[in-house]
């Protein structure tokens, strides 16, 4: 596998040749020598480390019993590498809206635990430089998010599929963080998308007959850190669509 450090795109096109021509940097293999075997799904696995964040990066793999692309694939799309500046999207990949590919991928999420899926698999956003509410667009450029950035971009998947685009607030004591749901109804019951670093704080099943109901659900494992049960209200569901307008997924 190899690697290079390239300009911002302002396309989704494969990069072309005269691009890449003598940039490529080899990566080393880091899966070799870990004393496990990874299975024949995973033998040509590879551990790409030390990434500078917010840089333009493509990789190619060799290739090998195919005649169509010669000793080295193609340069994949290039991507940007973990960004701890928070910046904004700018004229880089897609641009200012959903590129074809994203807005296809959403589709597939039909069902709200395939977007709980979804946004349990983005890394937190753990704020490094200072605190922060990303967009939905941004959450996926960047590739991470807390519970507020996970809960709106799971409003705007959720709202494609006809569930609304809402969002309420989980208020805790002053010895506390709020936490920020995604709720939504399912044949009458209330269920709601949840991002937290706690696994008993996140997805619950549309079987709640009402919103407090489903908020109680979260009383004995919302604690602090010194063991504090710290729930104390909730708010109404807001609407995204309503209170902040039509391009309110690309907003902060």
């Amino acid at each position: 596998v190899e690697q290079c450090e390239v300009d911002e795109p302002t396309s989704t096109q494969p990069l072309p040749n005269k691009i890449t021509a003598g940039k490529w940097c080899p990566i080393a293999n880091k899966v070799e020598g870990l004393g496990y075997e990874l299975g024949s799904l995973h033998t040509c696995s590879w551990l790409v480390c030390s990434l500078a964040a917010a840089t333009w990066l493509s990789f190619r793999v060799r290739v090998s019993n195919c005649s169509a692309y010669g000793e080295w694939s193609e340069a994949s799309q290039a991507f940007k590498a973990g960004c701890m500046t928070y910046s904004p999207v700018g004229t880089g990949v897609g641009g200012d809206t959903w590129t074809v590919e994203e807005l296809a991928f959403f589709r597939t999420l039909d069902t709200p635990m395939k977007v709980q899926d979804y946004i349990d698999s983005i890394p937190m956003n753990q704020e490094v430089a200072d605190d922060v509410s990303l967009s939905a667009l941004e959450c996926v450029r960047q590739n991470h998010g807390h519970c507020l950035e996970g809960a709106i971009l799971g409003a705007y998947i959720l709202g494609m599929h006809g569930y609304g685009t809402l969002l309420m607030d989980l208020r805790s004591s002053p010895h506390d963080d709020d936490h920020v749901v995604t709720p939504f109804q399912w044949q009458g019951r209330w269920g709601c998308l949840s991002v937290s670093n706690h696994s008993s704080l996140r997805y619950r099943n549309p079987v709640y007959v009402s919103l407090r109901e489903m908020v109680m659900s979260f009383f004995d494992d919302y604690m602090n850190g010194k063991g504090e049960r710290t729930l104390r209200a909730y708010s109404q569901p807001m609407d995204l669509v309503d209170s902040f307008g039509a391009d309110w997924w690309k907003e902060r």
